[in-house]
């Protein structure tokens, strides 16, 4: 019996996921590859694709919550204080003067979720890059500070040689050796 390469992969898809419990190590990884004829370089390439998928889409996962951890504290003050003013507006009677408040800012809220929703489209694909850009820059940012702090807790000080300098006392002949005043590290000794 033949199968073809989608069906082969679904089938041994199943049976792995059946022995989730084992981790396949590199070196059984790259014999399964060998015993189904695929190189070591096509299998390297392979798991290179899939770690920038993987990391792609915990990014995209990232960026998506921020969006949407920005919409919720928008959302929920606005349906509250709805509710609030159409209980007002029920109580006191008269006109429904609080369909405008509302509405008004509902439009914001509406603007808002059209922004911070969709997963799909240019704009969000653009978005995403510009978003990836400055994360990638933050965390540089963040390295070099910490390998600066490391850098200084690593420094050893130096003890720098103490500066003699000589004091003039009254009294004495310029012949004679004047007493020296030590400094070290900017106090006098």
């Amino acid at each position: 019996m033949s199968y073809s390469p989608e069906e082969a992969e679904a089938i041994l898809t199943r049976a792995t996921s059946r022995r989730a419990d084992r981790m396949i190590s590199h070196e059984q990884l790259l014999e399964m590859a060998a015993e189904l004829g695929i190189s070591a370089e096509e299998v390297a390439d392979a798991e290179e694709t899939f770690r920038r998928e993987q990391e792609d889409a915990a990014f995209r996962r990232e960026f998506v919550a921020e969006r949407r951890s920005g919409f919720w504290p928008h959302l929920v003050p606005f349906l509250i204080f709805s509710v609030f003013l159409i209980t007002m507006n029920l109580v006191k009677g008269g006109k429904p003067w609080a369909l405008f408040p509302i509405l008004s800012w509902g439009i914001g809220v509406a603007c808002h979720a059209l922004a911070a929703l969709p997963m799909k489209g240019a704009a969000f694909e653009r978005e995403f890059s510009e978003w990836k850009e400055r994360h990638r820059r933050k965390t540089q940012r963040k390295a070099r500070r910490e390998a600066k702090k490391a850098a200084k807790s690593t420094e050893t000080p130096t003890t720098e040689e103490p500066i003699r300098i000589p004091v003039p006392t009254p009294g004495r002949l310029p012949s004679e050796e004047p007493p020296l005043l030590q400094v070290r590290n900017g106090k006098s000794t």
